[in-house]
């Protein structure tokens, strides 16, 4: 199956923001998705309000991480575990 096309880079990937919560994360660029709102409003061309991710890493380590490495940077994080049935 081919690819239907590609849509360019968002405007919000490449922000100063996401860079900064990315540069935080240990290898993001492995270890991190994005996922919801911000995907599904940049197919349909309509402005991003906020920016979710999955990630390996639990919200607690997430929250310790934030505090010690991305001390200099001011994020809103509200974070949800889910995990496969029976881990």
């Amino acid at each position: 199956m081919k690819p239907a096309g590609t849509i360019p880079l968002p405007g919000w990937l490449q922000s100063q923001t996401t860079q900064n919560l990315l540069s935080c994360i240990p290898h993001a660029d492995e270890t991190v998705r994005f996922v919801g709102g911000c995907i599904r409003d940049t197919l349909l061309g309509l402005p991003v309000k906020d920016i979710d991710i999955a990630t390996i890493y639990s919200p607690q380590f997430l929250r310790l991480l934030m505090a010690i490495t991305c001390s200099l940077y001011s994020f809103s994080i509200f974070a949800a575990m889910v995990s496969r049935r029976g881990k």
